[in-house]
């Protein structure tokens, strides 16, 4: 990859209240970027040669003065090397920074990242609704504390400037997310997301100048989805599971599959949500993720877990709880239990209740993708579309079953 080089330049500036008298100025320039610094030295025009861009050889400062540029030019460039050299953006801002000698200053109106970080995060609190969901909020709290882990570890300092991100800074943090908090590459990546619209937010209000993100690619690698089949789904219910705990999880999983809502949707759900309209039971909310609107249908099956509950579901208190809901972890766990009695080698969350209901229930019985993806509340169809992904995978696989057993039967 080609390193664009920094362009330097000496120029006068015309000082203000003085006619005639003019400041000579030092000019850095790096694709979008332009920095200028005062050399505190004050001429006359006339004693300025504009075509060579110096001070003429018969000023009396000329000796001196002309040292001075040569110095600053020389150390311009030394540290455009040291970026360089360090993997870091040439960054024209802070190479001034460097040679005035301002590194350590900081004042009230160059907020730190974790200071911005800090007001992006109670800005989300005291707006709410769409976009700053409790979910949102807590990712943005989980992103900061590993940043300040990652600060203490890389930088041995509890905060960090805006000027110090460079892309260097971005790949050590994507190291130290796999390395040492043990996270996937979409996690990561989502991670690394979170800074970006940090970074949005600095740049918004002139906080920064360049954006380290414009040589860093974020993304996603297409992840496996996971569901259970009309066999395994059936085994798991029809399953005598021993105990009343296994019992309420299975419970909890099985009513997943047949609406697919996610494990929080489902301990927020109140007979409030129950709905029948023309002698049929609907599922009215928001998903909490991203507060988009809801309304799946009641399949038989899921009405009827509901009034083994609740007999008559219209007639109950508006805010009891649908179903009885243990806390996700706990659920987690004892899923694995169950699958290990009833022999299912997949590992059991509510992400693959989910994907049970929008695959093995829905898509394989010709329900449109769009009435689909409308049921989970999707914001986008791309994110539905990943199902149909996974029947087109099933639909080769039966047919390489089938292609097996022809060969057999028709042996030429």
């Amino acid at each position: 990859m080609s390193i664009v080089p920094i362009k330097t330049s000496f120029f006068l500036k015309k000082k203000t209240g003085h006619s005639g008298i003019h400041t000579l100025f030092f000019r850095m320039s790096h694709l979008n970027q332009t920095s200028e610094l005062s050399l505190k030295f004050d001429l006359e025009t006339s004693a300025w040669d504009k075509k060579k861009g110096s001070i003429k050889t018969n000023h009396p400062e000329y000796t001196r003065v002309h040292a001075i540029m040569d110095q600053i030019r020389m150390n311009a460039l030394n540290l455009q090397q040291d970026l360089i050299l360090k993997g870091r953006q040439i960054d024209v801002h802070l190479i001034k920074e460097k040679i005035s000698g301002n590194t350590s200053t900081k004042t009230n109106s160059d907020p730190t990242f974790l200071e911005i970080f800090d007001k992006i995060i109670k800005r989300k609190i005291s707006i709410g609704g769409n976009g700053n969901t409790a979910a949102t909020i807590q990712k943005y709290k989980r992103c900061k504390c590993h940043l300040i882990h990652f600060l203490e570890l890389q930088y041995k300092s509890s905060d960090i400037r805006f000027d110090q991100v460079k892309i260097q800074f971005l790949e050590d943090f994507e190291v130290y997310m796999r390395a040492h908090a043990n996270c996937s590459h979409n996690t990561t990546m989502k991670y690394i997301q979170t800074l970006k619209t940090i970074f949005r937010q600095a740049l918004a209000h002139g906080i920064i100048h360049g954006d380290p993100f414009l040589g860093y690619k974020i993304s996603m690698q297409e992840v496996n989805r996971d569901y259970l089949t009309e066999e395994e789904l059936n085994k798991l219910i029809n399953f005598d599971l021993p105990t009343e705990n296994l019992r309420t999880v299975r419970t909890m999983f099985v009513f997943s599959c047949f609406t697919g809502l996610a494990y929080i949707d489902l301990k927020n759900l109140r007979m409030s949500n129950i709905i029948k309209e023309n002698g049929r039971y609907w599922i009215r909310t928001h998903r909490q993720k991203t507060n988009v609107r809801t309304n799946v249908p009641l399949l038989p099956f899921a009405a009827e877990i509901i009034k083994k509950f609740h007999a008559i579901p219209e007639s109950a208190s508006p805010t009891l709880p649908v179903l009885k809901v243990i806390s996700n972890q706990k659920a987690n766990k004892t899923l694995k239990k169950i699958a290990s009695l009833v022999e299912i080698e997949k590992e059991l969350t509510f992400h693959i209740a989910r994907h049970t209901f929008a695959t093995t229930i829905t898509l394989s019985n010709g329900v449109p993708i769009e009435s689909v993806s409308k049921m989970l509340g999707h914001k986008r169809i791309v994110t539905t579309q990943h199902y149909a992904k996974m029947l087109d995978k099933k639909v080769e696989e039966d047919m390489n079953k089938l292609s097996t057993r022809l060969e057999s039967i028709f042996q030429s």
